[in-house]
């Protein structure tokens, strides 16, 4: 038969003490070695990624770490997925400027895709607002959205669509409307080009 040791009151708080004590420490180490370890993993990843600057008419583009290229142009910010040297002759001459949009009601549509929207309204809305502000329309009655139709004669609109048939991309202006027109794959291709053509970049 197994007798247990009597202990007094002040040796069971020493024991209780020292035990808390211990599981701190071994808390502490554990918060301590998982931010080491997790500044060292940072710090290997990001080992492999330089970074990448690019100059271009006396802009220069970084490349963040989400591989979008951002600059500064006349002291407003832009980011876009293309540099102009990434763009292989892809141009947008519309001999429009920022000025255009600047204070108007800018409306877009698009049929499929909307990543060229996004990289468009990112630019002039969401990082400048250029435009007093931005909303869907369409161009026609037989709209696949609840949006306001309106017209290239009486509103700024930026039409983003795929090709019809044979054809071509391109980017062009009819009145107040520009049309993107892409296929889905090249959308904000096409975008970042007529982005570079309003900055004249």
């Amino acid at each position: 038969m197994n007798i247990k040791k009597i202990e007094t009151k002040g040796v069971q708080e020493k024991k209780r003490r020292t035990r808390n004590f211990l599981i701190g420490m071994v808390l502490v180490l554990i918060m301590v070695f998982s931010t080491a370890g997790y500044a060292i993993d940072v710090a290997i990843s990001n080992q492999g990624q330089k970074a990448q600057t690019v100059k271009y008419n006396g802009i220069q583009f970084n490349k963040d770490a989400n591989g979008f290229w951002d600059f500064q142009y006349n002291g407003q910010k832009f980011i876009t997925t293309y540099n102009p040297l990434e763009l292989n002759g892809t141009k947008a001459t519309t001999g429009l400027t920022l000025a255009t949009y600047k204070g108007q009601v800018l409306y877009y549509e698009y049929n499929q895709s909307q990543d060229g929207a996004r990289e468009v309204l990112t630019n002039l809305w969401d990082l400048n607002q250029i435009p007093l502000r931005t909303m869907r329309a369409c161009l026609s009655d037989d709209c696949p959205v609840d949006a306001p139709v309106k017209s290239c004669t009486n509103d700024h609109i930026i039409s983003f669509r795929t090709p019809i048939g044979n054809e071509a991309e391109r980017v062009y202006k009819e009145d107040n409307c520009v049309f993107i027109v892409a296929k889905d794959n090249n959308q904000v291709k096409y975008s970042d080009a007529f982005l570079y053509g309003l900055l004249g970049i």
